[in-house]
């Protein structure tokens, strides 16, 4: 696998974990993926942003997922019920959003550590989204930019990841999803 195949196949599967652990966690199927999403302007709209790191040696991977917390009262469903406080659910979705964002990096560390690459996560870290749209992306550095949204009826997740391989062997990931459940507290 060329260095490109491995970035694509790297991307796929943040895209496929992503989705496929937003289901899960939920316990609901009707999320979507759409695998190109026109989200320059849409920072701007979401003021809560999610970051976690995936980092080792030769691949460091950001995972940044922008959303706002007022808009995405399904995420805390199935672990908090439902709220009347409009400030308790965003905080809420916030923590689900942190969850997540720890359940896809665990889930890529997983394939990475598979395919031999050795490396680890860092905790999610939770800050203002607006801070994104005062930063200018066109220094590029060997740097690798994916961007996915998943929905649902009005709600809304942006994924954005920054990738830096620096592999020269040829590595195989492939993507496999585990057959567990994820429990909720």
């Amino acid at each position: 696998m060329t260095k490109g195949q491995f970035e694509e196949s790297l991307e796929s599967a943040l895209m496929k974990s992503s989705l496929s652990r937003i289901k899960t966690f939920c316990r609901q199927e009707d999320f979507h993926l759409n695998k190109s999403p026109d989200v320059s302007k849409d920072h701007a709209q979401k003021p809560n942003l999610v970051l976690i790191l995936i980092s080792g040696q030769d691949v460091h991977i950001t995972l940044k997922v922008f959303f706002d917390a007022k808009k995405c009262p399904s995420l805390t469903e199935q672990t908090h019920g439902q709220s009347d406080q409009e400030d308790e659910q965003s905080h809420r979705s916030v923590d689900v959003v942190k969850e997540l964002s720890n359940l896809i990096a665990g889930h890529i560390k997983m394939l990475l550590d598979q395919a031999g690459i050795n490396c680890e996560i860092s905790l999610p870290i939770s800050m203002r989204g607006y801070d994104e749209i005062f930063f200018k992306d066109d220094i590029n550095l060997g740097l690798k930019k994916n961007q996915w949204e998943i929905y649902r009826e009005s709600e809304k997740l942006t994924f954005v990841s920054v990738v830096r391989n620096s592999l020269d062997n040829d590595i195989e990931l492939e993507y496999v999803e585990e057959s567990s459940t994820i429990e909720l507290f």
